[in-house]
């Protein structure tokens, strides 16, 4: 069964990310928060009992809830998989034109 898996590797309802873009930074001015490098997420979950925060990982870390839930859809010997099907998309043009910046971009998985 697939579910969703938060930042701490552990079974959720749901779960939200939102990708800071590069050199983002806190409204709060905090000299303790580096610019974005454009791989940090604002995460929040159905368990989180404070606000939306900036995750302590990488969106291309071997960790998070991204890389925790999506790792569900590989097969391996203790979880094959048998019957699973899965959708991602991502809306970004394929063409050499570029994108309309005044609309959002997104992606996304399913699991079937």
């Amino acid at each position: 069964m697939l579910q969703a898996i938060n930042d701490a590797g552990k079974a959720v309802d749901w779960w939200f990310i939102y990708k800071l873009p590069r050199d983002a930074t806190s409204p709060t001015k905090s000299s303790s928060t580096k610019p974005s490098t454009g791989f940090e997420y604002l995460y929040f979950d159905s368990e989180s009992k404070t606000p939306v925060a900036r995750s302590a990982n990488l969106l291309t870390a071997k960790e998070g809830a991204i890389y925790n839930t999506l790792m569900q859809l590989y097969p391996t010997s203790k979880n094959p998989n048998e019957g699973l099907g899965w959708i991602f998309y991502n809306d970004e043009r394929c063409d050499d034109k570029p994108n309309d910046d005044e609309k959002g971009h997104t992606k996304g998985s399913a699991g079937l």
